[in-house]
């Protein structure tokens, strides 16, 4: 069982000011705010920090693993116009590559950050062929480069650590922006306040981050358990791996550590070196905090191949790190025509879609949407190939799936469906309206837009994640083919 405590209420955050503090920026970040969690908790959050109570009630956690959560006052419980200045020295580590115009931006908001003795950036730069350098240079930035070819996540990191010399190091990434001039401070005053070895924040999305991005990020902190509330992790009493993939969070958009330690522990692997070095860090008997009442602002817009990609390079490296990683027995040719079926049902029922009436209920698109995937799966296999929208899918995905699903797409043609791809499918369709429904009152065109578009990254991801239990199931027969497609798979992610 997991030893996590509450920090604080979520709706005491340091994102969304007290009136005095309203102003243009951050009346963006309210709707940004909004965005991902909805009016109704954006209001609620607003009408508590204007009327603070004295006393703060929490809601009761859904967090699966936890048998104790002692309630702490929260270190940026505060006076907003009292910021104590801190005799400490930061060092804000940055790997960069054409980092853009936008890092003129980041570096502004990071000089601008109070409440710390001095703060130090650090860029290392793998080859950027704009203007990065010649902008961290303008910002008195120290500079380290590296060749292109030496880059790894860790590598990078390392590199920049060892040329830093702060007391602390905050290793983030050059496409994410600090939402306040006291982001900095407030994750100071959780490691100070709370005897932990190092702390990150959750991410906000950015205003035209799409609904799979948004969805993605919302689920992520749900099964974290930092949607409602800020988290101190150790070491669960009874380790698996739900509760050391939920204890060991720890993100390199935004992770602050003593340097000290952080130097005893270093970055290892060429991914996920984050959740690696959390989960070294509660091995060894430390705390580290994940806060969903700080956010930094980030997101990315990926096409659907780079989610296929993702979803296998996850699940290959969670197998390789979590010795109980569940991994289901399927094998290429039992998943292709799954695929072929699942692919299938979705076409039939986003044909339907286009006949609702707009705008339309939240709650009703839901239900309806159940519906018709419920008559849709009793269905046979295909007895052909269906055509992939090149609406929706971007020229990698549609070339790869078109390939992929060539070879035994059709072997169970007019069969009745069996299998395990489908469920998870709808299992993530369910999740999606979770979030509409906590999200949107109406589903207006531009969200039907965004929701099939949403529908194909969900399929994809999903065949990523498949394909590694293909590649991990692997038999003699089909491992050169899965060793062509890991090289594939593995490139650039």
């Amino acid at each position: 069982m997991a030893n996590n405590h509450k920090i604080s209420e979520h709706l005491n955050s340091p994102i969304i000011k007290p009136p005095s503090y309203f102003g243009k920026f951050s009346i963006r970040l309210l709707f940004e705010y909004a965005k991902l969690f909805g009016w109704k908790k954006t209001i609620t959050k607003v009408i508590t920090r204007i009327f603070p109570k004295k006393e703060y009630k929490h809601t009761p956690s859904t967090y699966a693993m936890v048998t104790s959560a002692l309630e702490i006052r929260s270190s940026i419980e505060r006076n907003f116009s009292e910021i104590v200045n801190l005799d400490i020295f930061v060092s804000v580590i940055i790997p960069t590559y054409n980092a853009g115009p936008e890092f003129i931006n980041l570096l502004k908001i990071l000089r601008k950050q109070e409440g710390v003795k001095k703060i130090e950036i650090v860029i290392v730069d793998s080859g950027s062929k704009d203007d990065t350098l010649q902008i961290a240079e303008s910002f008195n930035v120290k500079v380290v480069k590296t060749p292109t070819e030496k880059f790894t996540h860790s590598y990078a990191r390392n590199l920049g650590a060892k040329n830093a010399t702060g007391d602390y190091y905050l290793f983030t990434v050059q496409d994410a922006f600090p939402p306040n001039t006291t982001w900095i401070y407030d994750m100071l005053q959780v490691i100070i306040n709370n005897d932990v070895a190092a702390v990150s924040c959750a991410e906000l999305p950015r205003e035209n981050a799409d609904l799979f991005y948004r969805l993605l990020s919302w689920n992520h902190y749900k099964f974290l358990g930092i949607n409602e509330n800020d988290l101190i992790f150790s070491m669960p009493q009874k380790p698996d791996y739900i509760s050391l993939r939920k204890n060991a969070q720890l993100s390199n958009l935004a992770c602050l550590i003593n340097g000290d330690i952080f130097n005893q522990f270093r970055y290892r692997r060429d991914y996920a070196e984050d959740l690696d070095l959390g989960l070294r860090l509660i091995q060894a008997g430390k705390k580290i905090a994940f806060m969903g009442s700080i956010r930094v602002i980030h997101s990315h817009s990926r096409p659907p191949f780079y989610f296929l990609k993702r979803g296998f390079v996850d699940n290959i490296f969670l197998a390789e790190m979590f010795s109980d990683f569940s991994i289901p027995k399927i094998t290429l040719c039992k998943l292709i025509p799954e695929l072929v079926f699942t692919y299938q049902l979705l076409i039939n029922v986003l044909d339907q879609l286009s006949l609702i009436g707009l705008p339309i209920k939240t709650s009703e698109f839901s239900t309806m949407l159940r519906n018709q995937f419920s008559k849709a799966r009793s269905g046979p296999y295909p007895t052909t190939m269906p055509l992939l929208d090149e609406k929706y899918l971007d020229k990698e995905s549609n070339v790869f799936l078109n390939n992929l699903m060539s070879g035994w797409g059709q072997i169970n043609a007019g069969k009745p469906y069996f299998g395990s791809f489908l469920p998870a499918f709808l299992e993530y369709v369910n999740i999606m309206l979770m979030y509409l429904i906590s999200t949107y009152e109406f589903v207006y065109l531009d969200l039907l837009e965004d929701i099939k578009a949403c529908f194909f990254k969900v399929f994809c991801i999903l065949t990523g994640n498949y394909l590694a239990y293909c590649y991990l199931n692997k038999t003699y027969e089909d491992e050169e083919q899965l060793e062509r497609l890991k090289v594939l798979l593995i490139e650039g992610v």
